[in-house]
């Protein structure tokens, strides 16, 4: 069956994390150097449409399926293993509202309507994090970033020379 005139050709989404892959592969070099959040990787992702991936073509997304989706990722975590888990958190429980809205769309549509227009993450650390500079970012000795409106103490345990005491008890 021939693709629709209308539609747009559908995304190879793991194709294009490939070619994208060796840019987001250096700045996340520079990221771990300096012990910053992979912010431009992000930026690109958002560019490129991304974040919209796994929303259905029908609200303006990509239109992945959930294998496609879960190729991507394992690919992109080839090229930036930080920029894969960030992403991982917003395409896991955006597929998950996919699921729900396909069997009752009315309170779904709109968050994933916003997701494909706006281009957002669905992930609040990666969102927080493209909307403030380094210069409005201080790190404290514990991991914990603090900003004026917000602050996450989840870089702690991302940070691998930071233990976990939950994790080490029986």
């Amino acid at each position: 069956m021939g693709q629709d005139a209308n539609q747009a050709p559908k995304t190879d989404w793991a194709e294009l994390m490939h070619v994208i892959g060796p840019a987001l592969a250096e700045r996340a070099d520079l990221c771990d150097a300096n012990d910053t959040f992979v912010t431009e990787n992000f930026a690109e992702l958002k560019e490129r449409g991304v974040l919209a991936a796994g929303v259905p073509t029908e609200l303006g997304g990509g239109g992945a399926s959930y294998p496609a989706l879960c190729k991507m990722l394992r690919v992109l975590g080839q090229y930036c293993g930080s920029t894969a888990l960030t992403l991982s958190m917003h395409t896991h429980p955006l597929a998950t509202n996919v699921w729900r809205w396909r069997r009752d769309p009315a309170p779904f549509e709109r968050l994933l309507r916003r997701v494909a227009d706006e281009r957002r993450c669905y992930c609040r650390c990666a969102e927080a994090k493209e909307q403030m500079s380094a210069s409005e970012e201080r790190q404290n000795k514990k991991g914990e970033l603090h900003h004026a409106n917000w602050s996450s103490s989840a870089v702690a345990s991302f940070r691998s020379e930071v233990s976990n005491p939950s994790v080490n008890q029986p």
